[in-house]
């Protein structure tokens, strides 16, 4: 579900957050393309995920995991309503707010997590929590920013920064690639018990100087 969730919301966001950043002059016109575009990914993905749930489940041999998968497609939807949200905050050097929509959403997530082990729902730790992390996590970029971009979708301001997007997303999607192809491997070659074992064991020690970066 972790993997599903990184891949998911990177191609939610397609690079657009990144594009936007990167413009020498941020018009209107292109935050409003970019807020309907990230909407538009994210509605797909979202639907995709929906779909395509059981299918994951099967090519990993974990049937529980489509429940899981089919949760996270709202708070993904969320995400994208965000995106353009993130990138004025990161072009006007807001990264306390930032940094503070990350911590609130690593908060919730072990908050209702342990809440779900507590009453005895362990299957539904995991997916319980991410829906939490990445709904708190839009919601206080949504409160920070507190800007709806006006204005209909410009074919212009999409040509003008798609093609740094497009090539953004590609890299970021081959660096996750790289990143993840081991769980995916492992859970896939081993099962569920000896991925959970090997995830553990190789985010143990990396958990908490993470977090503090």
């Amino acid at each position: 579900l972790l993997v599903v969730g990184v891949f998911a919301s990177l191609l939610s966001q397609g690079g657009i957050p990144e594009a936007l950043i990167q413009r020498d002059r941020l018009r209107p016109e292109h935050e409003a393309t970019g807020f309907w575009l990230s909407v538009g990914l994210a509605t797909v993905v979202a639907g995709g995920l929906y779909v395509g749930a059981p299918f994951i489940a099967h090519a990993m041999g974990m049937p529980r995991v489509t429940l899981g998968v089919r949760l996270l497609c709202l708070p993904l939807l969320f995400m994208g309503t965000a995106s353009v949200g993130n990138a004025r905050l990161r072009r006007e050097l807001r990264f306390g707010a930032l940094a503070l929509a990350d911590v609130l959403g690593e908060v919730a997530f072990i908050a209702v997590a342990l809440w779900l082990l507590a009453n005895r729902m362990p299957a539904w730790s995991i997916p319980g929590g991410l829906v939490a992390s990445f709904t708190l996590r839009a919601g206080t970029i949504w409160a920070a920013d507190g800007r709806l971009p006006i204005g209909a979708p410009n074919l212009r301001a999409a040509r003008d920064f798609g093609r740094f997007a497009s090539t953004v997303c590609g890299a970021k999607l081959l660096t996750n690639v790289s990143a993840n192809a081991d769980y995916i491997l492992v859970g896939s070659l081993l099962g569920a018990p000896a991925l959970g074992l090997y995830s553990i064991a190789s985010e143990l020690l990396r958990f908490v100087p993470n977090r503090f970066h």
